[in-house]
């Protein structure tokens, strides 16, 4: 009885914190102020992520993870707001006091929902993750040597590309600032787009299965060094996830915890030099002490609540509701671009997402929002139903804990390979627009295992030639 007291008493609190914003928005609606949400939003944060690592009994977990990068990514400048009375942040003042209320409050109640669905999906016990993984049962991707010796042409190639890119856009970032010249590189198409596309889960494809080969940790050196590139770029959100995710992948790997905390060090290090460095670069004052630093992290990573103001300024206004259109047209879009002879599915990527918003932002604040302003799940999901549109964060809730309720289910290699490049996609849904998560999946999962499969079946084996060396040959 008292197990079963524990278990529900998390779904009460969720519901607890749902009933208590709904009634408060709902009665004082029209004199509610955007601090008090703000607060709100922090203490249901705070008691949400200590009833997760309750109930798990563990604080480094998937879910974790994910709740925590969800919540930083949507509601992070608010939360600066609740904790810091004296904050303030410029872009704020684009909007009005009342998008900025309702945008956080749809937000609040979007995590609230998402909250909840964890719990309850938490509380219906295990999964079977092995039995669900594509590509799991085939021979291709359980031939381990084979696997090894693709993985790392794979990230040679991808590598000679993608680290001269990052390198020359680390160096015009920070001589010249993150310029429209600059983003086009990193966003150019063909040969660079896949290279970029394939490179970092080839990298993780290698550190599965290759263990501990010279050559993996040659690679392990390529990708802190990438790490540092992005980070230096102005792309500094990836960085800090592919660290993130290399950091879970080596708990799971169930290293020492001494190598852990080494890690943890390192990506705590690494963020905190860029930061000084990215805010250096802009003439912006970073501060000295560790709150100082704190606080520019949470902001840039908390940026991504503009999206929602943004969106609830055009729609319904100037873009009517799309009613799950954005949805479908990421699908549509992941037809390839080398057979899209006439456009169409190029065009429809000009419509959705970061893109749109661009554009938009670009009629309404000219040069004063150059750099991008980016895009999140929860702007899309109210772009697409309006106030309905909470419920999205009810199936994103979902998959997330179908994934990864239960890690102990994960059996295979490429079972692990799979949950690795998921928790990364995960990650960065929150700050994108869906046609980018499906397009990641697309990539890091689909390509890789046709790949692997395709040439599986013409005949390329692996040769071990000695204990650290692979090597290809054809059988006719």
């Amino acid at each position: 009885m008292k197990i079963e007291i524990r278990k529900h008493k998390y779904i009460l609190i969720q519901i607890f914190f749902l009933l208590i914003s709904v009634i408060s928005f709902d009665l004082i609606e029209s004199s509610i102020e955007f601090s008090f949400v703000s607060f709100i939003a922090l203490i249901y944060f705070l008691c949400t992520i200590c009833s997760l690592v309750c109930y798990q009994k563990n604080f480094f977990t998937a879910i974790n993870c994910f709740y925590c990068v969800y919540v930083l990514f949507q509601i992070g400048v608010p939360l600066l707001y609740a904790v810091i009375p004296k904050y303030s942040n410029p872009y704020m003042s684009l909007f009005s006091e009342d998008i900025l209320v309702n945008a956080l409050e749809y937000t609040l109640l979007s995590l609230e929902i998402f909250g909840l669905t964890i719990f309850v999906f938490l509380r219906s016990g295990k999964r079977n993750y092995s039995s669900r993984v594509v590509f799991t049962k085939k021979k291709a991707v359980n031939d381990e040597r084979y696997v090894y010796a693709v993985a790392k042409a794979l990230f040679i190639c991808t590598g000679m590309v993608t680290v001269p890119l990052y390198t020359v856009v680390a160096y015009l970032t920070l001589k010249t600032g993150f310029s429209q010249v600059t983003r086009a590189l990193v966003a150019a198409n063909g040969l660079f787009n896949l290279a970029r596309a394939l490179f970092i889960p080839a990298f993780f494809l290698l550190i599965i299965y290759g263990e501990d080969k010279k050559f993996t940790k040659f690679s392990k050196l390529v990708f802190f060094y990438m790490c540092i590139a992005s980070l230096l770029s102005g792309i500094r959100t990836d960085g800090i996830l592919w660290l993130l995710t290399y950091l879970y992948t080596s708990i799971k790997k169930g290293d020492k915890k001494k190598l852990n905390i080494k890690y943890l060090v390192l990506l705590v290090g690494i963020v905190v030099v860029a930061i000084y460095v990215g805010q250096s670069r802009v003439g912006s004052t970073v501060g000295s002490s560790v709150v100082d630093v704190f606080v520019k992290v949470v902001e840039e990573m908390g940026f991504n609540f503009t999206t929602i103001c943004f969106v609830m300024m055009y729609v319904p206004s100037s873009t009517k509701f799309q009613m799950g259109g954005t949805y479908l047209k990421s699908i549509l879009a992941m037809y390839p671009n080398s057979l899209d002879f006439l456009g169409i599915f190029r065009n429809i990527e000009n419509t959705i997402g970061c893109q749109w918003l661009n554009d938009q932002n670009h009629v309404r604040f000219g040069s004063l929002l150059d750099f991008g302003s980016g895009f999140s799940a929860i702007g899309e999901s109210y772009m697409n139903f309006g106030w309905g549109g909470i419920l999205v964060s009810c199936v994103i809730a979902i998959i997330v804990t179908s994934l990864y309720v239960d890690g102990k289910n994960v059996v295979s290699k490429w079972d692990k390979f799979v949950e690795t490049v998921l928790f990364l996609a995960l990650l960065t849904f929150p700050r994108r627009a869906f046609n980018e998560f499906v397009s990641n999946i697309e990539y890091s999962i689909f390509i890789i295992g046709l790949i692997l499969i395709v040439m599986y079946h013409k005949r390329f084996v692996g040769i071990k030639n000695n204990e650290n060396q692979v090597d290809f040959y054809v059988c006719d």
